[in-house]
């Protein structure tokens, strides 16, 4: 991900780069798809659409430019947040999820990350700079608070949802410490929104810690990662030192997937 100052109105936005040349017919059709469902999307918690560009060998997609930048860059700047920030956050996560599952788009990678430098490529009428991470951070936060989720384009769930079926499911996407069991166990039964719901949980555990999920245990390899979260019973621990209110929060998110009827399950407040 790139950020672009716009020539034609000196407007700045965030730019994606997907490469096209040697790619699969099936992959460019997956793009088309992609693009089509993202100019669908229009919600004050999801990145707005732009338009595209096809430059050198690769596809530009760009969204709105959300100043604050991700909520790793405010952990890392003001340490764990306020329980009421917090809260605040993750209704705005929730609402922002409601409307992709409207649309039958399922994110599967709602996390906490941290940036990257990148080289620049020249684009006509469009300056880029390398101050947006390669693994953008898919939780956004405008200058005014505003919770937005982004990067929830991967073409091959958005197929995946689009046609209604579940060709392609069994392909674990996401960030280990914040994928729910029956995601990385291939549950057939799961819809995939339970794995949305989870990886909120996860965040705003994250969020009111400064923690990533499953810290305690020590695992160095994210294969060890994967295979305990895969057998686990319960959601990941919540340390002793968040007060009560807390807990709630971060353990209703687990209860909305533990109890969720299958395959109807939508991300509303619980």
């Amino acid at each position: 991900m790139y950020l672009g100052l716009n020539l034609r109105d000196n407007s700045l936005m965030a730019a994606k780069e997907v490469p096209v040349v040697g790619v699969s017919a099936a992959r460019l059709h997956a793009l088309r798809r992609e693009i089509r469902l993202l100019r669908s999307l229009k919600h004050e918690n999801v990145v707005g659409y732009l338009g595209t560009v096809t430059h050198g060998g690769f596809v530009y997609i760009f969204t709105e430019w959300v100043p604050g930048g991700s909520l790793n860059l405010v952990l890392k700047r003001f340490g764990k947040l306020g329980l009421g920030v917090v809260r605040q956050y993750t209704a705005q996560m929730v609402a922002g999820l409601q409307h992709l599952h409207d649309h039958n788009v399922i994110h599967r990678d709602v996390k906490v990350c941290l940036a990257v430098p990148l080289s620049l490529p020249a684009l006509p009428l469009i300056r880029l700079s390398a101050c947006v991470s390669s693994q953008p951070g898919n939780v956004l936060i405008s200058d005014t608070g505003v919770v937005k989720l982004a990067d929830f384009g991967e073409s091959e769930c958005l197929q995946v949802l689009a046609d209604g079926s579940v060709k392609g499911s069994q392909k674990v996407l996401g960030t280990p410490y914040y994928m729910s069991p029956e995601l990385i166990r291939h549950d057939r039964a799961a819809s995939g929104r339970e794995a949305d719901v989870w990886a909120v949980g996860c965040t705003a555990l994250h969020l009111a810690t400064g923690l990533v999920p499953w810290h305690d245990h020590g695992f160095s390899d994210p294969h060890q990662l994967l295979h305990h979260i895969a057998g686990c019973q319960t959601h990941p621990p919540i340390p002793g030192v968040l007060e009560a209110s807390g807990v709630a929060l971060v353990a209703r998110c687990w209860r909305c997937v533990t109890n969720s009827p299958h395959p109807n399950f939508a991300c509303r407040p619980c």
